[in-house]
């Protein structure tokens, strides 16, 4: 059974260590690389934005998709 067992004192320690350490390390470089190319020129930064909107867009999309669709398996069906 998944919940059945208690977690261990420090089981997860090293990977919560590693996103604390490397996350902020990864966001800081993803910054510069996005500042550095995309606020440099008004077309990338028009083609990025679209780019991000067309992504949310389809994401809302899916996700609206596959909450519907677990919530009719969830209807009671008398």
């Amino acid at each position: 059974m998944p919940f059945s067992l208690p977690r261990n004192v420090g089981e997860r320690a090293t990977a919560f260590g590693m996103v604390m350490v490397l996350g902020p390390i990864i966001l800081i470089g993803g910054l510069f690389a996005f500042s550095y190319f995309v606020y440099s020129n008004v077309i990338a930064y028009v083609v990025t934005v679209v780019a991000f909107l067309l992504i949310i867009t389809g994401m809302e999309k899916l996700l609206v998709s596959r909450i519907s669709h677990k919530l009719a398996t969830l209807e009671y069906q008398g």
